[in-house]
């Protein structure tokens, strides 16, 4: 527990002075531009050579009910991070909410795998560190593309680290149960990933906009952004 403690410590002091200069109301800045362009070559390449096959194959292979179940499982063994994540932005109510749909779902589900509390009104409501950053005030920081991930900004790839640590799955249940959430998110990603896999291979790396005719890269970064404005009450949407 003593680690989790030190690493929120010391987080939004390592992410203020990180992020700081980068003025949310423009572009993304991009000073990482050559590590960035070699970066994203590589996703491209492993969209082609990997996400793609498996993409296929995992969505030829399996019939649709048994994709649902390994999305629903997925998304239930993220709810008690969505939990965490809820506490420290504040968000009392959706703490509870997430709460609710994690006991209902992993009993009524049948271990999740079937998403009962949907069914009664209790909608998902995700969330991230990125997105505390957010609320604490941390700003997104440069854009960043990141191995097997993609286009991100310095605040997200922060709190994509800061998540793996805040997960109480991982921290509170025997090993076998980690183990099965990192395969289930796995094959859940695979599952989307085929409708992504030929925007990635097409792109190449652009500036870093929000301008009418955005790249797709700088779409993805200009919904992130907005998004969280949008759930902290701003403008965003």
């Amino acid at each position: 527990m003593k680690p989790i403690v030190k690493t929120l410590a010391a987080g939004p002091l390592f992410v203020l002075a990180a992020c700081a200069q980068t003025d949310p109301s423009v572009g993304f800045a991009d000073p990482y531009e050559n590590g960035n362009r070699k970066m994203h070559e590589f996703n491209k390449g492993l969209d082609t050579t990997v996400i793609r096959p498996v993409a296929t194959a995992y969505g030829t292979v399996l019939p649709r009910p048994i994709r649902q179940g390994v999305s629903n499982i997925a998304s239930n063994l993220g709810e008690p991070g969505n939990v965490v994540n809820n506490v420290l932005q504040g968000r009392v109510e959706d703490a509870l909410h997430n709460t609710t749909r994690f006991l209902f779902n992993s009993t009524i589900g049948i271990a999740g795998t079937f998403d009962v509390a949907s069914a009664m009104g209790l909608e998902e409501r995700e969330t991230d560190f990125g997105e505390t950053l957010h609320v604490w005030g941390a700003q997104e920081g440069a854009y960043l593309e990141v191995p097997f991930v993609g286009p991100s900004t310095e605040r997200d790839a922060i709190g994509k680290a800061v998540d793996i640590v805040l997960n109480p799955i991982d921290t509170m249940f025997h090993k076998d149960v980690s183990t099965v959430q990192a395969a289930t998110n796995v094959g859940s990603r695979r599952a989307s990933a085929g409708k992504l896999c030929q925007i990635r291979r097409a792109s190449v790396h652009l500036p870093v906009t929000c301008g009418e005719f955005a790249h797709p890269v700088s779409l993805s970064l200009c919904f992130r952004r907005h998004y969280c404005e949008a759930k902290a009450g701003g403008t965003g949407f």
